[in-house]
């Protein structure tokens, strides 16, 4: 049997600021954003974490405008900014031919592959399941990603908490992928979490400062 390739945290979390980047830009090309804002940066390490596995596709949830809202991560869910802070409001009136394009380019991108519809309830429209769709290929890369993620059950115990160690980890490695990602020329795919890490008192590499 072949032995499985190990969890490389730095290249995942690189893979998961540039995917971001491009669903950002696909977005203002159909005049689904504002503006391109992927610096700002939301974990809810509460929600929908993943296992750690480097041949499985990147969890890409859609919002009730059938518009990217989140990606799944082993650290829980990450926000697009595809949210009202940044969406552009008349959003919704953008023709559906329209949308149809952007989700077809999407998916082209990608190589979206879906793994749950989307369900609303028939009589008020309200969500009842987001539709959930798997990134199995990235442009950058020859690689495919084909296992499904699963989802890893939060401990009841952390529940509503956040762990020093593990924010601290985490924090340490989207300081390596901000470095990385600035030396070959990305500044815009960096993630933005100085502000968490001070509230933590955590010590910021030299760069981050």
């Amino acid at each position: 049997m072949q032995e499985q390739k190990s969890f490389n945290e730095v290249e995942y979390f690189t893979d998961i600021a540039k995917i971001r980047y491009v669903i950002a830009r696909l977005m203002e090309k159909y005049q689904l954003l504002d503006q391109v804002q992927p610096l700002n940066i939301f974990f809810n390490q509460f929600s929908l974490r993943t296992d750690k596995n480097p041949q499985a596709t990147f969890g890409l949830e859609f919002d009730k405008y059938q518009l990217p809202e989140y990606l799944y991560t082993p650290y829980g869910k990450l926000e697009i900014n595809s949210n009202d802070r940044f969406r552009n409001l008349n959003a919704v009136m953008v023709p559906l031919e329209e949308k149809e394009q952007f989700f077809q380019e999407l998916k082209n991108v990608f190589r979206l592959q879906m793994i749950q519809p989307h369900i609303s309830d028939e009589y008020n429209d309200k969500m009842l399941q987001p539709a959930i769709y798997g990134i199995t290929k990235l442009p950058w890369k020859e690689k495919i990603f084909n296992q499904l993620y699963q989802i890893v059950p939060t401990d009841a115990d952390l529940e509503g908490k956040i762990d020093p160690v593990e924010r601290k980890h985490l924090i340490q490695i989207l300081a390596q992928v901000n470095n990385n990602l600035r030396k070959i020329g990305h500044p815009e795919c960096c993630y933005m979490y100085q502000a968490s890490a001070l509230a933590k008192n955590i010590t910021l590499p030299e760069y981050e400062r």
